[in-house]
């Protein structure tokens, strides 16, 4: 992954410095209490994943409301952060309240020597974000691609903005189309694609780089990616929908591994999510179903966790958030739980944990004419 690569370099260069990679995200925290680093780059899924252990730790009773409210403390500091006054002397006291019963023990489950972390490939969650903001763990958001070979964007430790992907780096000039299009102007941009005169011609015009991703700049130069320019559905009653905006919702769940939202040239929104087969065994044990799914060897079987009631209810919650956030046109009116999860074998994840759109909808295109298409709404 260009990313890891560019940052390997960079850290050959450094004196002294060591490089650890993980072997996967199963091994993740047992990796992080040995290596012990002090700066951590990682994809959204790798800070979600801290983030869901250590709320299913203290998912129930006391812990569960001192979490909670350890939770809103910090995030409620970290916004704060942002405006001309800064945080109150009340947010203050309630951020530091929590300090040793609860941040202590994220930075700890990060290795305990964390100054800060570096998250790309794909946006992370602001609230995620700002509960480890102010939990006194730093997260800089940073963008690139394999064109521009890897950053252009990046927040910096004293010129953060949480939801962005920072300013550019010196050199790289920016311009938003009048359709929203990321475009870039770079050294590090690509000369063009190996052998691929068509798709030069429509991603490289005067020196300008067409990105694909939508987004917008604000006041202070920060920069936000709102979507994927192709990945824009076009329902059959001519709405345009940006699914990202609803897939980011359903995401936070922490029993979902990740969803995908279709409905390009359909009547209706709805969408295919995936079940998080490691979360879900942790969050189906608390809620006393656990044996309902799993087979004799523990092997949760996805084929029965995606019919069950108190799974499906769970869904319905995140969908029904989801759908607060757009117009009643731009709803999801059915989805389906996938009877697997997504994977770089069945080559709907890529290796930086991004859904490969195109490969899911083609993957599971009967059950999107069958089964969401196919039947009457609420079957």
């Amino acid at each position: 992954h260009v990313f890891a690569r560019f940052l390997s370099f960079a850290f050959y260069a450094a004196p002294n410095a060591k490089i650890a990679f993980s072997h996967g995200i199963k091994n993740l925290l047992a990796e992080l209490d040995e290596y012990q680093p002090s700066v951590l780059l990682g994809v959204p899924r790798v800070f979600e994943k801290v983030y869901n252990a250590s709320s299913q730790k203290a998912s129930k009773g006391a812990a569960k409301l001192v979490f909670k409210n350890a939770a809103k403390a910090a995030v409620a500091y970290s916004k704060a952060l942002e405006t001309p006054e800064g945080p109150s002397m009340k947010q203050k006291a309630a951020r530091n309240a929590f300090v040793i019963p609860v941040y202590s023990k994220i930075r700890a489950a990060l290795g305990g020597n964390i100054k800060y972390c570096v998250c790309g490939a794909a946006p992370l969650n602001t609230e995620i974000n700002h509960f480890f903001r102010g939990a006194g763990i730093t997260i800089l958001e940073g963008y690139g691609l394999t064109e521009t070979v890897a950053p252009v964007f990046v927040n910096r430790p004293t010129f953060n903005k949480v939801g962005t992907i920072g300013v550019p780096f010196p050199d790289v000039k920016l311009r938003i189309s009048d359709d929203d299009e990321l475009l870039l102007k770079s050294p590090s941009n690509m000369s063009g694609y190996h052998n691929l005169p068509s798709e030069n011609k429509s991603a490289l015009h005067n020196g300008w780089f067409h990105t694909g991703d939508l987004a917008s700049v604000d006041e202070d130069g920060f920069v936000k990616i709102i979507g994927r320019k192709k990945d824009i559905i076009i329902t059959a009653g001519g709405k345009n929908v940006t699914p990202s905006v609803l897939e980011k919702c359903i995401d936070e769940n922490i029993i979902v591994q990740a969803s995908l939202v279709v409905g390009d040239g359909r009547p209706f929104i709805s969408a295919l999510v995936a079940l998080d087969v490691d979360e879900l065994k942790g969050w189906a044990k608390k809620q006393d179903i656990l044996q309902q799914i799993t087979d004799q060897n523990g092997k949760i079987l996805l084929e029965i966790a995606k019919d069950h009631p108190i799974i499906r209810a769970e869904i319905d919650r995140s969908v029904t958030e989801a759908n607060k956030l757009v117009s009643q046109a731009e709803s999801i009116r059915k989805y389906e739980i996938l009877p697997e999860d997504f994977s770089e074998q069945n080559e709907t994840y890529t290796p930086s944990m991004k859904v490969r759109r195109p490969q899911v909808i083609e993957r599971y295109a009967d059950i999107i004419k069958n089964e969401i298409y196919g039947k009457p709404r609420g079957k």
